[in-house]
């Protein structure tokens, strides 16, 4: 078989094993629910697709990976459920959200339920899933969004490090736990791990500031003033509160966008620096590259909605 397509083939087996493990999940819920659930497990999977290319990278087997990539998706869905209650959005990956179709109630029991089902899974394969690690890391996340609402509730000044600390904590922890978990499953030395983990914060927050770029998008359609969610990296350029107007719209969306992937090219450069110092560059290198294409490809995607 082709090398791609026994990539695209693995991958797909690794997709359709999170999808039957999320039907498993919900099987047991009220009816009502049930004929709306299906969305929950139809994103993008960033993240199951950052797990299997770093095992690719260290030919870690990919069945070893497939309970620690629902764990991690199960993780993200929980924290969709919850951010759409916390920023009353009523649209994900193209459909309604739980909290649209019933209530804010009903989305917020939801993310409990299936914070218990991750429970059962760290009490069932406490070394496969490399329990303490990953508590730690959703810890992490949790310390990221506390971290972002007292900003808005005690309305602090905000600066630049504060916005890119908050995204490594809210979005690069989960980002630099896919990234380690095949080298923890393969007990890979210390230093792979720590270097695949500052790779995956890389990945992570520079994922975070394109996607805010979209809310940014949302603003000007609105033709309000921007800058006022703590969401969005407008804090990393000039002109937080700037009125949108027809002819400024698009010479402003251009710099915000420009700024932007010149903050997330100085994060790749960083990791760049860092393949030769290590013992593993061939597998950094790897990573390096992947994570170019992946952002190159998010930033078009962006493009195309400017």
């Amino acid at each position: 078989m082709p090398k791609n397509n026994h990539f695209n083939s693995s991958l797909k087996a690794l997709n359709d094993y999170i999808d039957e493990e999320f039907k498993k999940s919900l099987k047991d819920l009220p009816p009502p629910l049930k004929p709306k659930m299906k969305y929950l497990y139809q994103g993008k999977r960033v993240r199951t697709k950052l797990i299997y290319n770093s095992a690719k990278i260290i030919n870690c087997p990919i069945k070893e990976i497939f309970l620690s990539a629902f764990a991690v998706e199960l993780i993200h869905t929980i924290s969709l459920l919850h951010d759409d209650v916390i920023d009353d959005d009523f649209k994900r990956r193209g459909a309604d959200t739980i909290n649209s179709i019933f209530d804010n109630k009903t989305a917020i029991f939801l993310g409990n339920y299936l914070i218990q089902n991750l429970f059962y899974l760290l009490a069932k394969h406490q070394e496969t899933l490399k329990k303490e690690i990953l508590l730690n890391k959703l810890n992490e996340i949790c310390r990221g969004e506390l971290m972002q609402n007292s900003y808005f509730k005690t309305k602090k000044k905000i600066n630049k490090q504060d916005i890119l600390g908050i995204a490594k904590k809210k979005t690069g922890a989960l980002f630099s736990l896919s990234a380690i978990l095949p080298c923890l499953s393969r007990k890979m030395d210390s230093e792979l791990i720590k270097m695949f983990e500052e790779c995956g914060y890389a990945f992570g927050v520079s994922y975070q500031l394109l996607d805010d770029f979209k809310d940014i998008l949302k603003d000007f359609k609105k033709n309000q003033n921007i800058g006022s969610n703590l969401n969005y990296p407008i804090q990393l350029i000039e002109g937080k509160g700037a009125k949108i107007t027809k002819s400024s719209s698009k010479e402003l969306k251009k710099k915000i966008l420009e700024e932007i992937l010149l903050k997330i090219k100085t994060i790749a450069l960083n990791l760049k620096k860092k393949i030769h110092t290590s013992s593993y560059s061939q597998e950094i290198k790897k990573f390096h590259q992947y994570f170019e294409q992946e952002m190159d490809a998010l930033g078009q995607r962006i493009l195309k909605l400017n």
